[in-house]
């Protein structure tokens, strides 16, 4: 595992202050993914990539500072999207691709599009979001 170090100023500090954000709610909610090696300097702890569990917006215990606070740093933040809804059941147990296919749509336009789009969950554009 290698990782760069930041390089914007102040990044280390935000990363620093959402890692300790997520540990104040409890150990199982932030993981330091520890480098063996760092690119161009001295490994320093601080670059290591913070992984945040945000939990499920709308239930208890649900913190989006991670996706609010741009930390232009090593920071990962993990949601879990309400499943529960008729756009995420919808075909799941039918094999017809085609209705699969229109539920995971009818999941992404009513469910995972407003979520991303609603600047009150999300703020800034700096940032990459991997979907599964």
């Amino acid at each position: 595992k290698t990782n760069y170090p930041a390089y914007y100023p102040g990044s280390r500090q935000r990363r620093c202050s959402i890692k300790e954000t997520y540990e104040c709610l409890g150990s199982n909610r932030v993981t330091a993914a520890e480098s063996t090696e760092s690119r161009g300097c001295v490994q320093n702890p601080q670059d290591h990539v913070v992984i945040c569990e945000c939990g499920t917006p709308g239930e208890t215990g649900y913190e989006n500072s991670a996706l609010k606070t741009e930390a232009f740093g090593p920071v990962l933040a993990i949601v879990e999207l309400d499943s529960s809804s008729d756009y995420s059941k919808e075909n799941k147990d039918n094999n017809n691709r085609e209705d699969k296919s229109n539920s995971i749509i009818n999941y992404a336009q009513n469910v995972l599009g407003p979520f991303l789009n609603n600047k009150n969950n999300i703020y800034g554009s700096l940032s990459c979001a991997l979907i599964s």
